[in-house]
């Protein structure tokens, strides 16, 4: 009984000797569906990852405002008494110390507008202030 099993086995081992055009299609189909599912989920989670770093940026800098007023024991209540002196450094106050580039503990190349709507846009300080 052994030997006939070892047979059968050793026939079907030299008749398969490759795979069919067939097993190779349903291979590639297969392959091709789960990248069709997988792919649009990726650039998904790209987009709240940039949405996320926008949030997290907002709060930095609106934190950094907060740290000014109460550093400087500054009680401006026109909005665009808090532009201003987020401008000129108002008061003769360094805010360098709050807005700083990536990386750096000093320099300072942006300056940040809010908009009337909510919206947050950063500006070089190189180019003239079109903050409000």
């Amino acid at each position: 009984m052994a030997k006939s099993v070892g047979r059968i086995w050793e026939r079907m081992a030299r008749s398969q000797r490759g795979f069919t055009l067939a097993e190779l299609l349903v291979v590639v189909g297969i392959v091709v569906g789960l990248a069709a599912v997988i792919l649009p989920n990726v650039g998904r989670f790209t987009g709240e990852g940039e949405r996320g770093a926008l949030a997290t940026e907002f709060a930095s800098v609106q934190t950094a405002v907060d740290a000014y007023g109460a550093g400087a024991d500054n009680t401006v209540t026109a909005a665009t008494g808090w532009t201003n002196d987020l401008l000129t450094g108002g008061g003769g106050i360094d805010l360098t110390g709050y807005l700083r580039l990536p990386g750096s503990s000093t320099d300072t190349a942006d300056r940040y507008c809010w908009g009337s709507d909510g919206t947050v846009r950063q500006e070089s300080t190189d180019a003239s202030p079109s903050c409000p």
